[in-house]
Parts: C-alpha cells; sequence; structure tokens
C-alpha cells in the first residue's frame, strides 16, 4: 500500500512521493511486543519515441528515470496490531522528495502463519526540493486489500491489491518580474482508488 503524492512543476516534471506501509519484504511477527523491519527499492524509467508519417519519421523524446528507497519499521503495541513509520526518498530528474509515513495495521491470520489479511490505514507528510521551490506533501491512504505472505517464520512479503488516497501539493514559487516581486501559489489535490496486483 502507498501513499502518493503528485507534484506538477512549472517545467512539466512529474514526482512520486511515496509514504508507503506495505514492505517489498519484512522481518515478520504478529505478537506483542515484536518488531517489524522492512523496507522497499524501486527503479524506473521511461524513453519516449515520436512517429510521425512527415519529415524525419521516428524521433526520441525525453526519457524519465526515477529512484525510490523506503526503509521502514514497526511494532505490535497488541498481539496483530502493528504501528510503525516509514522514511522515504525519491528523486526523478532534477526534483527530490522526503517523506515519513506513520502508519498502522491488523493481522488476520486466513491460512494458519502463511497468509494473513493485513488491513491499514498511513499518512505522509514531506517535502520536495528543486531549484525554484520546496514543495508541501501530505497524503492518506486506506488498504482495505492487503495481505501478508509468509514464506518463512520471520519473513513476510506484503502485497497490495488496492487502496483508496488522497494526496496535497502545495508548491510557491518566487520570482522578480518588472522589478517587483511576485509569488505564486498552486495547490493541487488528488483522490481515488488505486488497483495493484503486485508486491510492493
Amino acid at each position: 500500500m502507498e501513499i502518493l503524492t503528485n507534484i506538477v512543476m512549472n517545467k512539466r516534471i512529474l514526482i512520486t512521493a511515496a509514504a508507503a506501509f506495505a514492505t517489498c519484504f519484512s522481518l515478520s511477527a504478529q505478537k506483542k511486543g515484536d518488531m517489524v523491519v522492512g523496507g522497499s527499492l524501486s527503479l524506473t524509467g521511461t524513453a519516449t519515441t515520436i512517429s510521425s508519417n512527415i519529415g524525419d519519421g521516428d524521433s526520441e523524446g525525453e526519457g524519465d528515470f526515477a529512484f525510490q528507497i523506503a526503509p521502514s519499521f514497526g511494532y505490535f503495541i497488541a498481539d496483530k496490531l502493528l504501528v510503525g513509520g516509514e522514511i522515504v526518498f525519491e528523486s526523478k530528474d532534477d526534483l527530490s522528495a522526503l517523506a515519513i509515513a506513520p502508519f498502522a495495521q491488523y493481522y488476520i491470520p486466513l491460512l494458519g502463519n502463511i497468509l494473513s489479511y493485513t488491513p491499514g490505514v498511513s499518512i505522509g507528510v514531506g517535502f520536495g526540493f528543486a531549484e525554484e521551490t520546496s514543495p508541501f506533501l501530505l497524503a492518506a491512504t486506506i488498504s482495505p486489500f492487503a495481505l501478508e505472505i509468509k514464506p518463512t517464520r520471520h519473513i513476510g512479503i506484503n502485497v497490495s491489491l488496492g487502496s483508496l488516497y488522497y494526496s496535497m501539493a502545495s508548491t510557491t514559487i518566487e520570482s522578480e518580474v518588472m522589478g517587483k516581486d511576485l509569488k505564486v501559489t498552486t495547490t493541487t489535490h488528488a483522490y481515488g482508488f488505486e488497483f495493484k496486483d503486485a508486491i510492493n
């Protein structure tokens, strides 16, 4: 499950600051006092080819590359109830973002210790870093369709099959126009349902 906050910069750059509590791999348990250590790593790249029957034909567009790392830690404050937090760093082109996301998950065993239903909620707060601005990020996610698969006793793989999310990004750009200071603040809101049949 991910918290996604999207920022569209004046150069048409889109970055996602993700604060996820469903980790790819974690050292997992479910009893009061147990701890969960996990994290995720993401590398994504895109390339664009523009086809045309006029002029030179195909041409290469701009490509994007994004890197994200998100270590997490959780503590069972009661049997089957996990609370914790995650620190997320993401970089894409000339914009980077850092977010902190506290989370809570409840574990419901479905198939002994092998498979558990793990619905949860999380809230993320962060900042972006670019040449002209430092956007403020806020996001919240409810993950009603999350599962944990445990191939071994102490290792779990979390899978998100869908989540409800809300995100907000506020960007302020300051510049000088005709000798006068100009300050423009843009706030964007996004919400929806994200379906992901994949390991997060």
